[in-house]
């Protein structure tokens, strides 16, 4: 490191670099404006070309030929033609639902009425509205498009009337989606647990006599 002495403020300074005269406070007020070896003459003054006001550009505002306030008019008061990125405009269209013109690709509908339009019986997928759970069970829409199980709809057909939420719909054979009028039968939660008590044995009972007559086949 060598010593030397600042040319501005002549305090001493110690430095590396002998083509740097000035200390770090000196450099740094004296490399500001017209002494920056980058300096490109500063901001330069243009009339708006709408007011004629006098205003100040950078490099960043280069291509703006007005000035705040009447570019501001000018983006109110445009229109399509006199937008700066204009290149002459889309192919235009009117949805058939709702009439509005759109800007897009040609087709029927816009995108607010194609989502309403592909719902329900429109969409090209439709089933029906069945649907069948992982526990076996069938859901299907009622007359209010509510999710229904099918087997509650068909035992209200049967009866006329609206089920109580304490019913329950039981199969008599077991199967969960074999929802025929003479296989359901309406009860309550305490018989129903009985029935399903009775069936379980019923089938086990079932299970051992098969066993026993293989059992009996073998010998």
């Amino acid at each position: 490191m060598k010593k030397d002495v600042c040319i501005d403020c002549g305090k001493e300074r110690k430095y590396r670099d002998s083509k740097k005269r000035r200390c770090k406070k000196c450099h740094v007020q004296w490399n500001v404006g017209k002494n920056n070896p980058s300096w490109r003459g500063g901001p330069k003054k243009v009339a708006c070309i709408e007011c004629g006001k006098i205003r100040i550009y950078t490099n960043g505002t280069k291509n703006v030929k007005r000035c705040k306030a009447c570019y501001q008019k000018f983006l109110r008061e445009r229109t399509e033609e006199k937008h700066p990125n204009w290149k002459g405009g889309k192919e235009t269209w009117k949805c058939q639902d709702c009439m509005g013109r759109k800007f897009n690709l040609k087709g029927k509908r816009c995108a607010a009425c194609y989502r309403k339009f592909t719902v329900g019986k429109n969409h090209p997928l439709w089933k029906g509205g069945i649907s069948k759970r992982k526990n076996g069970y069938i859901m299907v829409n009622n007359k209010d498009g509510q999710r229904i199980f099918e087997h509650r709809l068909v035992a209200e057909k049967t009866l006329g009337r609206k089920l109580l939420k304490s019913e329950i719909v039981h199969h008599l054979n077991g199967v969960r989606d074999d929802n025929r009028p003479e296989n359901l039968l309406v009860v309550t939660r305490k018989t129903h647990e009985k029935n399903t008590l009775s069936k379980l044995q019923a089938n086990r009972i079932r299970e051992l006599e098969k066993k026993l007559s293989s059992d009996k086949s073998d010998y």
